[in-house]
């Protein structure tokens, strides 16, 4: 008899992806606000929202083309997602105006690099949503995207600007997405919503934001003693 076979593997404790506070959210916001008026900051300030509006990934929002941009600026389509598989991602009204002012910003930089007035439509909608202004080379749009060190630091940087100062010490983009899905699971109650919004191809990844902590427990069971008795 194998006795290994008896041993259980140790459980572990699964832990709910950490977000951001309302208030946290407010000083990251406020900071992005006062950056300034040239291209850098107010792609800061649009990369900033994109990540707390839209839930999307790093990598997913480095990747993204202009051409991807839905006619009407309401859905960015076939976003390809960590499981190969790709979704549709929605731009609420406030995203929007924001992502406005970013393009013309963005349309007004690109009229200055060299031989970009030149091209044609379809070659523009090539071209990186979110560009970068160092090491591009006309003839390969994919060189405009920018470096994932740089898209880090852009929102490391706001969180060490916010008042909240220990923001920036834990602050990267995959914190905004747990904080848009914290969000989104507060509000819709629908954990399958949740997983789509999220791109998760197994809804079982999602439930992680389901899990409560013990203050939570402790104040569900006084509330229901109080009501119930």
């Amino acid at each position: 008899i194998n006795q290994a076979r008896e041993v259980k593997s140790p459980s572990l404790q699964i832990t709910r992806p950490k977000g951001l506070s309302n208030e946290g959210i407010g000083y990251l916001r406020e900071v992005a606000h006062n950056l300034g008026e040239d291209f850098v900051s107010i792609r800061s300030q649009f990369v900033l929202e994109l990540f707390l509006r839209t839930g999307l990934r790093a990598d997913e929002v480095r990747n993204l083309i202009l051409s991807q941009l839905e006619a009407g600026n309401e859905w960015i389509r076939n976003v390809r997602t960590k499981g190969k598989k790709f979704r549709s991602v929605y731009i609420d009204s406030e995203l929007r105006i924001i992502l406005i002012t970013y393009l013309k910003a963005r349309d007004l930089y690109l009229r200055h690099v060299e031989g970009y007035p030149e091209l044609k439509d379809p070659d523009r909608l090539k071209f990186p949503l979110i560009v970068s202004k160092k090491g591009g080379k006309i003839t390969d749009p994919k060189t405009f995207a920018l470096n994932p060190k740089t898209l880090w630091k852009l929102i490391y940087d706001i969180g060490l600007k916010a008042k909240e100062s220990h923001l920036g010490a834990d602050l990267h983009p995959h914190r905004l997405r747990h904080t848009f899905a914290h969000g989104l699971l507060d509000s819709s109650k629908d954990i399958r919503l949740v997983a789509q919004a999220l791109g998760h191809s197994d809804v079982r990844t999602t439930m992680r934001y389901t899990e409560r902590t013990e203050d939570e427990i402790r104040d569900a069971i006084d509330q229901k003693v109080e009501k119930f008795g």
